[in-house]
């Protein structure tokens, strides 16, 4: 069975609305009334995939505004930390709860698997230069 987020009941004036907006028809019930007149009404479901969709394209929005740098920002200092003392690739392996909030932000929203790691000193770069690393 499908699973739904969000479940709703509405005529046919509105069924077409909700269909091109991803919902999904689950049944319908006709009710006839004593004059004559029949009205159809349409149970309506949002597919769990549908909104997760529309929600990661919110998020990518953000990203386009460099909201995701501010978003690590505010984290980070939630965490007491300071999110610029981080990056992707080169760096030291850290338990900080900021780096954990990046790289599960990076798997969820951008299918990602990224290492975020604290940021060498300029002492341990100058030295990295010296060795040839």
């Amino acid at each position: 069975m499908k699973e739904y987020i969000r479940v709703d009941l509405c005529g046919s004036g509105q069924v077409d609305k909700y269909l091109n907006d991803g919902w999904e028809i689950i049944e319908t019930a006709k009710q006839s009334y004593p004059d004559g007149e029949t009205k159809v009404d349409y149970h309506i479901g949002l597919p769990a995939k549908v909104l997760v969709d529309k929600l990661l394209s919110v998020i990518k929005d953000y990203e386009a505004q460099g909201l995701k740098e501010r978003l690590f920002e505010g984290v980070a200092i939630g965490f007491d930390e300071n999110a610029s003392d981080y990056e992707t690739g080169m760096g030291h392996a850290t338990p900080s709860k900021t780096a954990r909030y990046m790289e599960n932000y990076e798997r969820i929203v951008n299918n990602q698997i990224v290492q975020v790691r604290k940021k060498l000193t300029q002492q341990e770069l100058k030295e990295r230069a010296e060795f040839g690393f």
